[in-house]
């Protein structure tokens, strides 16, 4: 809080401590202005992440319920369900680019997405390459130049 207000000196910040269920239940109804919590990661399926901000059910659904002209809800709604149902790759990622960059605009949400996941290992294994979806672990490019053919992972905890 102490750093809002560093930077924010014209807004009149009101804390309130939520447990679980209260904070669930603010995110499904809208009683936020702000809300923090983690992104959905990095950005490798806005498919099915921007088609869940049509389900009431999620936090995305309400914080794009007010938006306003040049981007209103059902706009930005109805051009996520066209670029879903297009083949042409160009046309895919031309579609999903415009649709970014007005969210963006909007400043809906801050970051959109983005994570980092760390991956330690040992030098005695080369060939592994990090997955773009955060709890995938590619083990099949794994190469073992010394020792054990036994590897041991341990995918570490988040929090």
């Amino acid at each position: 809080r102490k750093n809002l207000e560093d930077v924010s000196s014209h807004v009149s910040l009101i804390t309130r401590v939520l447990n679980e269920t209260e904070y669930v239940s603010a995110e499904l109804v809208g009683d936020f202005h702000l809300v923090v919590t983690n992104t959905w990661g990095a950005p490798y399926d806005p498919h099915s992440y921007m088609a869940s901000w049509a389900t009431p059910s999620s936090v995305e659904y309400r914080a794009i319920e007010n938006l306003e002209p040049p981007l209103t809800r059902e706009d930005l709604l109805t051009r996520i369900g066209i670029v879903q149902t297009k083949l042409d790759r160009q046309a895919i990622q031309s579609d999903w680019r415009s649709i970014l960059e007005d969210i963006h605009e909007q400043a809906i949400f801050l970051p959109l997405w983005g994570a980092r996941v760390s991956h330690v290992v040992n030098r005695r294994l080369i060939g592994y390459t990090p997955a773009s979806q955060a709890w995938s672990f590619p083990m099949h490019t794994l190469q073992v130049v010394s020792g054990s053919a036994t590897a041991t992972v341990s995918p570490g905890a988040t929090y």
